[in-house]
């Protein structure tokens, strides 16, 4: 026992919250990830709602793998993210009236809101709970030369599969991508002992299986975690590339002009 009533979150409150009393996690991440990946696109104020429904998706879907890309649901998620985009796309068509009005109802609001901070939780935990950077490490290290790499930036996964140089990386990733253990294995593993999100299952980048445990020490949550920063870095950048494919989706649904006209009503740039 100990006198100290925050030892369960490792003295630090302002960083972690623990819903359930099992796990700790770290919102003060995703906020500074959220608030720099859409620093273009989005006022000050609109992030800091964005960013409020971002950090509840580790109380509200604590249990829920898919949110949180572990279990070996890389695709699951990925899906979870184009259904809340297209949803807030499909909101966004009943808000433009016949004669060409645009009315931002406060359901719209708060649903873009939570939608899409949600969405961005899941895009972000990606780098965090999967072994993709780390593959992309080794990748660079096969090299028989590695000063003559030409791309030592890492690509975001959706940079990777879109340009052909990075070939070499993607049929790796097809092959041994995973993921981390949380939803219902997140209790056991705090039980005995490990972090959450860290026991890695196989699947594949397009693997819909719950693989089998290949190996542990994956989750980089927190900065003494290894890959920690690089793991941010890309999460940082996914983010800003996830507020341009909203605009994608919005173009689809109300063309360039009304989408303009309703993110600046939601609090776009």
């Amino acid at each position: 026992m100990t006198s100290n009533l925050y030892a369960y979150v490792d003295s630090n409150p302002a960083s972690f919250t623990d819903p359930s009393g099992l796990f700790k996690f770290w919102p003060a991440i995703h906020q500074e990830i959220t608030r720099k990946g859409l620093a273009n696109h989005f006022t000050p104020s609109a992030i800091d709602r964005i960013i409020s429904q971002n950090v509840q998706t580790d109380t509200a879907e604590f249990t829920n793998p898919e949110a949180h890309t572990d279990d070996g649901l890389i695709a699951h998620g990925r899906w979870r993210v184009s259904k809340k985009l297209g949803n807030i796309a499909r909101w966004a068509a009943n808000a433009v009236g016949r004669n060409g009005d645009i009315r931002i109802s406060s359901d719209f609001q708060l649903g873009f809101e939570s939608e899409f901070g949600s969405a961005l939780h899941t895009v972000q935990d990606f780098y965090s709970h999967s072994n993709y950077v780390e593959l992309y490490i080794r990748t660079l290290a096969s090299k028989k030369s590695p000063g003559a790499w030409p791309f030592p930036q890492i690509p975001i996964l959706e940079e990777a599969y879109a340009q052909p140089r990075y070939r070499e990386f993607t049929d790796v990733l097809d092959r041994e991508l995973a993921t981390g253990a949380y939803g219902g294995k997140a209790a056991e593993a705090v039980r005995s002992g490990g972090p959450v999100h860290d026991d890695v299952y196989s699947g594949g980048f397009l693997g819909l299986y719950r693989g089998t445990l290949v190996r542990r020490g994956l989750n980089k949550d927190s900065p003494d975690r290894a890959n920690h920063g690089i793991a941010k870095d890309l999460a940082t950048r996914a983010t800003d590339y996830t507020a341009g494919k909203l605009k994608e989706y919005l173009d689809a649904e109300v063309g360039s002009g009304n989408r303009a006209a309703i993110l600046r009503l939601l609090g776009g740039k």
